[in-house]
């Protein structure tokens, strides 16, 4: 994903409480809150237009992670309709500053999204069947750039349950599939066509190196300051990794 400026504001100062959220150069706007703010947040301005909505907590019957995905033409009535539901504690919906989504705009979208959360398979999806419509080309490709952005903001507000798993991600990746593991520290990722261009010139004895780490994307730590706490390490790794700062690389240990 490009790299973006992320906005988020909290309207009682509390990351957990009422928040908005927005991009640079996007003209989607989020919103969110636990269940507890509901009315404030339905009273928002932004509640009264067309737009894709997520209600988030536990099934009551297995414990997991539960998620409904919806979309509508009026954020708070159809909100609203949820009330009954018990199984939800956060809502988070996304709308179009611009006001540009259609119904077939928003359909669209909650159909890509319910499968993309079930391919996840990080929560169970509450939606008994399928949506989706068919859109013109050019308006496919706009939603699929919103769904980018939705896909950039989602974790951004506390909601994972559209990232893949570890081994779902390898399925996916094949041979580019990276694994790292130093010091207890693991990482999975894989090599991007920048780093691999990069590597094919470090210097042969160390080419393997660089090979097994190009782009390892994770979370929390860079991979350098992995390797500042193991002085054993061979030279050849110590090289690559006073190269590698300055290169063109994500590089990224997950704990």
């Amino acid at each position: 994903m490009p790299s973006a400026t992320l906005k988020i504001f909290l309207v009682h100062g509390d990351a957990k409480r009422l928040r908005t959220a927005e991009l640079s150069n996007w003209t989607g706007k989020a919103a969110a809150a636990p269940r507890s703010e509901l009315d404030d947040l339905l009273a928002r301005d932004e509640a009264l237009n067309s737009g894709v909505y997520f209600l988030t907590g536990s099934d009551p019957e297995t414990g997991k992670n539960a998620v409904y995905i919806g979309e509508a033409e009026s954020i708070r009535e159809r909100i609203k309709g949820h009330l009954d539901k018990d199984y939800w504690n956060h809502v988070i919906f996304f709308i179009s500053k611009d006001e540009n989504l259609t119904k077939a705009h928003v359909r669209y979208l909650e159909g890509r999204l319910i499968d993309q959360a079930r391919q996840a398979g990080r929560a169970l999806v509450k939606n008994g069947q399928g949506s989706g419509a068919r859109l013109p080309e050019s308006d496919r490709e706009d939603m699929e750039i919103f769904l980018e952005k939705v896909h950039q903001l989602l974790p951004a507000l506390g909601a994972d349950f559209l990232l893949p798993h570890v081994s779902q991600f390898v399925e996916r990746m094949g041979r580019q599939a990276l694994y790292c593991e130093i010091k207890g520290h693991r990482a999975m990722g894989a090599v991007s066509s920048t780093m691999a261009s990069w590597c094919s010139r470090v210097p042969g004895r160390h080419r393997n190196y660089g090979h097994r780490l190009t782009s390892i994307r994770g979370s929390s730590i860079r991979v350098s300051a992995c390797w500042t706490k193991a002085p054993s390490l061979p030279r050849e790794m110590s090289w690559f990794l006073s190269r590698i700062r300055n290169s063109p690389a994500q590089v990224r240990l997950r704990r």
